[in-house]
């Protein structure tokens, strides 16, 4: 079971979501982790503690999100584990960790989480049911990539965009426009 009993501030290893030990996304290959939502409770934990500090300025705040960021980094970055093994519509959920990072980095400034970022993007891309910049290139729709859940799809598309903004990589703004456009033209309600 993964009941919670008690939420603590990050341990020496940074997790700080809502998953028992052997359940967590840096645990060996478990078979239920395709269906695990603790990358994407990750990413909303380093969102709001970013947002706090950037309202209310707390080192204790960015200190856990840097420990939480080194996680990440020990477990997808390179060597490590493919993102798209871990969380909901072939990886989509744990890609929405990317705009997360890519805030960390530009509140710390330590390269080691945009390179992080940028590592992650080059697992989507090499994911055939994501891939959002080739399915972008090649005309395909937004509803191919993950399965097509746009709320997701949007917030990876979020971290495109700021990868952008720090790396001036047009590739990354580009599937950010394009998967933009197709919703505006196919998708709105």
């Amino acid at each position: 079971d993964d009941k919670v009993t008690s939420l603590t501030l990050p341990g020496e290893d940074g997790y700080l979501g809502t998953y028992l030990p052997p359940n967590r996304f840096d645990q060996p290959k478990d078979p239920r982790a395709r269906s695990s939502w603790d990358v994407w409770t990750h990413r909303y934990v380093l969102y709001g503690l970013l947002v706090y500090d950037r309202h209310f300025p707390d080192p204790k705040a960015v200190a856990a999100c840097v420990k939480i960021g080194d996680l990440l980094r020990r477990t997808f970055g390179p060597g490590g584990r493919a993102l798209n093994e871990v969380g909901t519509r072939s990886g989509l959920s744990s890609a929405t960790v990317l705009e997360s990072l890519v805030m960390l980095y530009e509140r710390t400034g330590e390269a080691r989480f945009l390179q992080l970022a940028e590592h992650l993007v080059e697992g989507f891309e090499r994911n055939p049911a994501l891939r959002p910049t080739a399915a972008m290139r090649e005309g395909l729709g937004v509803t191919v990539c993950g399965d097509g859940k746009a709320y997701q799809l949007m917030a990876v598309m979020l971290g495109y965009a700021e990868l952008y903004h720090h790396t001036r990589r047009h590739d990354y703004l580009g599937t950010a426009v394009k998967v933009w456009e197709q919703i505006q033209a196919h998708h709105l309600y």
